[in-house]
């Protein structure tokens, strides 16, 4: 179940004062190559920005976001160790650290720095998010309902949390709810990677093998790193008879 669950570039809708029109440009410079998810012209951005300005929240949580997309754990944890230890009470900085140590296939920890992020924030609809698909990574399914149950809650058509949802009611049976969810997450959201990766799931199980092949491709156009993308799309091919096509998927996903 491991995609992606929120950006972390909402800190950057911080006002801030800002000493100077140049530094104001460089902010709005990084913001907008975070947004893009351009990860490599955001990062140097914000490091310079810490540099001139210091350690501030939304520059800490948008260097821990590059750092997680860009595979570069170990720095990211660094950062967001620091933003921990500078605001031990802002709920974001344990969210922060939760994805990079979700990344890093350490599931448990994740889970305890998101409840620390509840515990601090229980109104903010994203923690209960992660935590319900670091719950489905610990294939804890009937947990991580209760969490996007509570998203949905406090967000009520929260795209990532309805597709969330439906990935583990497809993992609990419920289907007929499940293909509801995911429906009406990619009618909000079309291009919503864990939307695409639940519908394409829910279409294997069907034996729509096209359809699902359909899916895992639009995903993989839009997240390419994505390794459990490619391993979706193999199972899928070997469905359609497709083994060939089927195998190079397999080893991308390797790789």
């Amino acid at each position: 179940m491991n995609t992606k669950h929120a950006t972390l570039a909402l800190a950057l809708s911080v006002s801030l004062s800002l000493p100077s029109l140049a530094q104001a440009d460089t902010l709005s410079e990084a913001s907008r190559h975070l947004q893009e998810r351009d990860y490599e012209l955001a990062l140097p951005l914000f490091e310079s920005l810490v540099k001139k300005q210091g350690p501030k929240l939304e520059f800490l949580l948008a260097l821990c976001e590059s750092f997680t997309e860009l595979g570069r754990l170990k720095e990211g944890m660094k950062v967001a160790n620091q933003a921990v230890t500078l605001y031990p009470q802002q709920s974001q900085s344990y969210a922060a650290r939760a994805e990079l140590l979700a990344a890093q296939d350490r599931p448990e920890e994740a889970l305890a720095d998101l409840d620390q992020a509840i515990e601090l924030q229980p109104q903010q609809a994203y923690h209960y998010v992660a935590r319900g698909y670091t719950q489905g990574d610990l294939q804890a399914y009937a947990k991580a309902e209760s969490d996007f149950d509570n998203a949905l809650e406090l967000s009520t058509e929260l795209p990532i949390a309805l597709a969330g949802r439906a990935y583990v009611r497809s993992q609990l049976g419920e289907r007929t709810s499940a293909w509801q969810d995911v429906s009406r997450a990619l009618e909000l959201e079309p291009n919503l990677v864990s939307g695409l990766h639940t519908r394409a799931s829910l279409y294997a199980q069907e034996a729509k093998y096209e359809a699902s092949i359909k899916d895992y491709s639009t995903a993989i156009g839009l997240e390419p790193g994505r390794e459990y993308l490619y391993s979706g799309r193999g199972e899928a091919l070997v469905g359609a008879g497709q083994h060939r096509e089927a195998l190079t998927d397999y080893k991308r996903a390797i790789q």
